[in-house]
């Protein structure tokens, strides 16, 4: 329930319109982030990255940004749902 009525009070916030973008993408970035997530990790761990914020933070990030620059490349090549 508490969830809800945050999501409800952000929802009415300007300026967040980027939240309920990646909202409505939820599915794509649940499908592919877990791969990206993986491949990220190797990354860093190849490259000799030891810190947990830093693995925490840039899979985070490429987590997210990369499934949506692929769901974004399906669109433009007519692979969509």
């Amino acid at each position: 329930m508490l969830v809800l009525a945050v999501s409800a009070l952000l929802a009415r916030l300007p300026g967040l319109g980027w939240l309920g973008f990646v909202g409505q993408r939820s599915m794509e970035i649940y499908l592919a982030h877990i791969l990206v997530g993986v491949l990220v990790r190797a990354v860093l761990v190849d490259e000799g990255v030891q810190t947990d914020g830093a693995h925490l933070v840039v899979g985070t990030a490429v987590g997210v940004l990369a499934p949506l620059g692929i769901w974004w490349l399906a669109g433009r090549a007519r692979m969509g749902w």
